[in-house]
């Protein structure tokens, strides 16, 4: 027997040990089905917060309201972040 044919015959018996091997076990494992919700910011959190004018800027004191506003502006940004960090800790 050349090696050639030995080669092929081993290859014949490893394939023929696999079809002799017993199927597996199936194994069915209940599960739940999860819903993921999404939340939503509340909606006053969402509310835009008011914009200096910036167009109508003739005298100082058209400045003066500008700089006002734009603080209130910033304010209200900062607690609306405060507002949703304290609804998240929730």
């Amino acid at each position: 027997m050349n090696t050639k044919n030995g080669a092929m015959l081993l290859f014949l018996l490893v394939l023929l040990t696999g079809c002799a091997t017993p199927k597996p076990e199936v194994i069915r494992i209940p599960f739940e089905t999860i819903v993921i919700e999404k939340e939503r910011v509340p909606a006053e959190l969402l509310e835009p917060c008011r914009e200096p004018n910036l167009d109508a800027l003739e005298t100082t004191r058209d400045l003066e309201v500008a700089a006002i506003t734009g603080i209130a502006a910033a304010k209200c940004g900062n607690a609306d972040k405060a507002a949703i960090r304290e609804w998240q800790s929730e």
